[in-house]
């Protein structure tokens, strides 16, 4: 049932409605708190540098580990959330400290935000970011990449996976490339158009179509595990959306 003010397809892809530990109202404010409290204890406490991989202001990535790690150390890549249009990679760093731990190299992905920058754009962005992770794990000599990222940061890990990103890249780094791994992510981005959501990002159908992952499948004859993740309690959307992208990729592969 709709909120005062929401329509029902606004609810269903509002997050906050659907966390039932907390009341809709401090859900987001709860979020800031804890990821920015954990990535600024990670950032204190963890070996970090600044990639940059474009002239945006956002465009820059943390690689966290340094020398503290070999180089042939597993790369894990997170790209954030935020519906294209909020947080950043300064508070999007709490998955680091288990990787680290564990010994595995982290790239947290920045992409510059609407309404300053567009669908088509921060795309774009990404995968410029996905490019200079594989040339950076090929001079390290890494073991293996994993990309991966949560709701929006899910739809542009699934850009890479679907759009023909992969065939862009030399083979010795496809051949590095381990899995993907989108969590909670909008690969149909056509519903969005009809929410508040799309306000700062104004796309029409025709971009929404052009970068929705779900439009994209084509068959993969590359040895990569791919791992499409949804919350317990993520709405009837999210969950039809995580869904639908691993029928359809495994009806082409």
């Amino acid at each position: 049932m709709a909120e005062y003010g929401y329509t029902e397809l606004d609810v269903q892809y509002s997050p906050r409605f659907w966390v039932p530990r907390m009341h809709e109202k401090v859900v987001v404010e709860n979020h800031i708190e804890v990821t920015n409290a954990e990535s600024d204890r990670v950032r204190a406490s963890v070996p970090y540098r600044t990639l940059r991989y474009g002239d945006g202001p956002r465009e820059a990535m943390f690689e966290f580990g340094g020398d503290s790690l070999p180089n042939e150390a597993p790369i894990y890549v997170y790209i954030h959330g935020g519906y294209w249009q909020h947080l950043n990679k300064e508070m999007s760093c709490y998955p680091v400290q288990p990787l680290f731990d564990a010994g595995i190299r982290v790239m947290i992905v920045g992409y510059d935000l609407a309404p300053e920058a567009n669908m088509t754009q921060i795309v774009e962005e990404v995968k410029r970011a996905g490019k200079v992770i594989m040339s950076r794990a090929e001079d390290l000599g890494s073991s293996g990449v994993w990309f991966s990222g949560f709701s929006a940061g899910g739809h542009l890990t699934g850009v890479l996976l679907t759009s023909g990103w992969m065939d862009s890249l030399p083979l010795k780094q496809i051949q590095l490339i381990r899995g993907f791994l989108p969590i909670s992510g909008i690969f149909d981005l056509k519903p969005i158009v009809h929410t508040y959501i799309n306000g700062p990002l104004q796309m029409n159908e025709e971009e929404a179509e052009r970068h929705s992952p779900i439009s994209m499948m084509a068959s993969q004859n590359y040895n990569i595990k791919i791992i499409v993740i949804f919350g317990q309690h993520d709405s009837p959307a999210f969950q039809a959306q995580s869904r639908d992208l691993f029928r359809n990729y495994a009806a082409t592969n």
